[in-house]
């Protein structure tokens, strides 16, 4: 099964099996800050173990590849102290 977001033009980039981890945080709490213990664990990971920065790149490589696909910016804010939170109406195709 492949896995892809599409933009609201209808445009569409294939997802990794760890950005589709990433994303389904946002898909099953609407409108809530993620936290990024919940980022990381939901990414297999144990937060006294796991580098922050590497879920910070992982966002980064995300918000890039959608840009480069798409042509729009990945709806998705750091809220400092917190975690991150996706700025946009989500629907399931």
């Amino acid at each position: 099964v492949g896995w892809t977001l599409m933009s609201p033009s209808g445009r569409t980039v294939s997802l990794t099996r760890a950005q589709v981890a990433m994303l389904a945080n946002f898909v099953e709490k609407p409108g809530i800050t993620i936290s990024k213990a919940d980022l990381i664990y939901s990414l297999g990971g144990r937060v006294e173990f796991y580098d922050p920065k590497r879920l910070e790149a992982a966002m980064r490589r995300l918000r890039v590849k959608v840009v480069d696909s798409l042509g729009v910016d990945l709806p998705v804010e750091a809220v400092y102290g917190q975690g991150y939170s996706f700025k946009a109406v989500l629907a399931k195709v």
